[in-house]
């Protein structure tokens, strides 16, 4: 055999186990690919695909805002992806049916407070509470204008108290996350075998960081012993004590803003960060203290629902699937958490004006 005709037979063979390993990959890979972390990152839904259903309204009970504050409603909500990405697993869903007050939302990409503070009918007619909702990673990017002088002393006894109901049995139903054997989805094969072996490799080719935990049972996944984060949760370490300083004071002047017409309510609502949230349980505890959420509490004035601490407490207890073990987001069991930890912060006396 001439070696042109060994080279072809080699090509062939070659491209022949390549289609085999590809086929095979595929028939093993559950799809869909659901995760944000498991969707560009090379780890399969097979391994950290959460398999408690999860429970969703069937309906949102709140308007999603693109504009500016031109409708009324009881709350508004500044936020990001937790309060609109998903209408039907949200913590405001959860807040609206417990509370019976009306809400909507308003996203960061569309702008920030001034969209609130700017509109003719947030002087006519004010919202009853407004939330500053924000994921801790993108806290300092929202809230870092280069010039700020801290506000006056803010007092909270001008404001009215916020009646609310509080009803606990929540409209929900299950549902267990869709799994397809077999798919043959030859895209999700080959895109998981180029970062799977990047990785074992040493190379760094996404975004999503494994780490492992030392509690067991937190998550609903097949693998229990490592968290799947983020890498720019490891981003605010490098904020310098003027940073933070820095966004405080801008945070308590947009507080001040808001509740200056004597009748809104502001509240700072961050969504801890993966690495935050899940920090004492930490293999490695040198990526235990980079929240930059306790920096914040020592700023009395600012009204602050501390979620971390919370959230925290809540993984020590083992609550399972607080945040969704393929994604940076809560599962339905966080978003209902943190919509009553919020109804208990303004119930509580210590936070009433």
């Amino acid at each position: 055999m001439s070696s042109f005709h060994r080279f072809n037979c080699l090509v062939i063979l070659s491209i022949g186990f390549f289609s085999i390993v590809l086929v095979a990959t595929s028939a093993y890979l559950e799809s869909p690919t659901i995760g944000n972390l498991t969707r560009t990152a090379g780890f399969s839904e097979n391994d950290f695909g959460w398999n408690l259903p999860q429970n969703f309204y069937r309906d949102a009970l709140f308007q999603k805002n693109k504009k500016s504050y031109q409708f009324y409603s009881d709350v508004v909500v500044l936020g990001d992806s937790f309060s609109q990405d998903d209408l039907n697993n949200n913590w405001v869903n959860y807040f609206v049916e417990a509370t019976g007050l009306t809400a909507q939302v308003l996203h960061f990409n569309q702008g920030g407070a001034s969209r609130l503070l700017s509109s003719p009918l947030f002087l006519e007619k004010p919202p009853k509470l407004f939330v500053f909702q924000s994921v801790e990673a993108s806290l300092y990017k929202r809230s870092s204008q280069k010039d700020c002088q801290f506000p006056q002393k803010i007092s909270h006894s001008e404001l009215p108290t916020i009646q609310l109901d509080n009803n606990r049995h929540y409209s929900t139903y299950s549902v267990a996350r869709e799994v397809n054997h077999f798919s043959l989805d030859l895209d999700q094969a080959s895109h998981y075998l180029l970062k799977a072996l990047s990785r074992t490799i040493g190379l760094n080719v996404s975004d999503t960081v494994a780490l492992e935990v030392t509690r067991l049972g937190l998550f609903s996944s097949q693998v229990q012993h490592q968290l799947l984060i983020h890498e720019n949760d490891f981003d605010k370490q490098y904020l310098e004590a003027e940073d933070l300083e820095l966004m405080a004071c801008n945070l308590l002047a947009i507080q001040k803003a808001v509740e200056k017409n004597g009748k809104t309510r502001f509240v700072l609502m961050i969504a801890p960060d993966k690495l935050s949230a899940y920090s004492k349980v930490l293999a490695d505890q040198q990526y235990a203290n980079f929240s930059l959420i306790p920096s914040l509490g020592k700023y009395s004035e600012l009204s602050m629902l501390r979620l971390d601490s919370l959230i925290q407490d809540e993984v020590e207890r083992g609550t399972v699937d607080i945040y969704l073990p393929n994604d940076t987001h809560w599962g339905s069991e966080g978003y209902r958490f943190a919509a009553e930890q919020l109804i208990d912060y303004l119930n509580s006396s210590a936070n009433r004006p």
